[in-house]
Parts: structure tokens; sequence; C-alpha cells
């Protein structure tokens, strides 16, 4: 009886540490993700806000040499999306003026 329980106290203790394994991997592929996201944001940088006339302006400038997508989060609104190429400064109208102000920008995919 003794040999039957120790062997199912091994058999749980090894079937845990195979689980256990298995969702370290995974929260390792979720960090090489977060870490491109973050090499990503630090690309496209907010250089300033803006109004003219009727419309709602944001400047931003991507340091990469690739291509980046980004988003500018607008409160109570769908985010509009834009695009922008490598090593340019660029400004983009994102909304008017009687509509809420932006207050930052995420990056996503292209």
């Amino acid at each position: 009886m003794r040999t039957f329980t120790s062997l199912v106290a091994t058999t749980a203790l090894l079937c845990g540490s195979v689980t256990l394994t298995a969702g370290q991997a995974v929260a390792l592929a979720d960090t090489g993700e977060h870490a491109e996201a973050r090499a990503a944001a630090a690309c496209v940088t907010v250089v300033k806000w803006s109004s003219e006339k009727s419309s709602r302006y944001v400047t931003v400038k991507n340091s990469c040499s690739t291509k980046k997508c980004f988003s500018v989060t607008i409160a109570l609104r769908k985010d509009p999306k834009f695009a922008i190429g490598g090593k340019k400064q660029q400004k983009f109208r994102y909304g008017g003026t009687l509509g809420n102000k932006g207050t930052g920008i995420k990056n996503v995919g292209c």
C-alpha cells in the first residue's frame, strides 16, 4: 500500500513539474513578444499635440528605419490608426476641435 501511495505521489510530482515547465515556456514566449512591442514603442514618439482651425493634430517621429503603425488614444471614441515611414517626422489629423483630445499613442500591427 505504501509503495502504491509513493508511486502516486511521485507521479503527481512529476506531472506538476512538467506543467510548471510548460507554463514557464509560455511566459518566456510572452516576454519576447512584449520586448518587440516595447522596441517598436521606442521608435514612434509624440513630438507635439496641436489644434489648427477646426482640426486636432499629433506630430510624431519614427526613429527606426522601417515603417511603423500606431493609433491615437482618444476617450470615448474608436482610436484612429496611422502609419509612418522610417526615419520620418510627420503630422497626422486625428479629429475635430469639438472632439476629445488625444491622450497618447499605442503601437499596432501594420
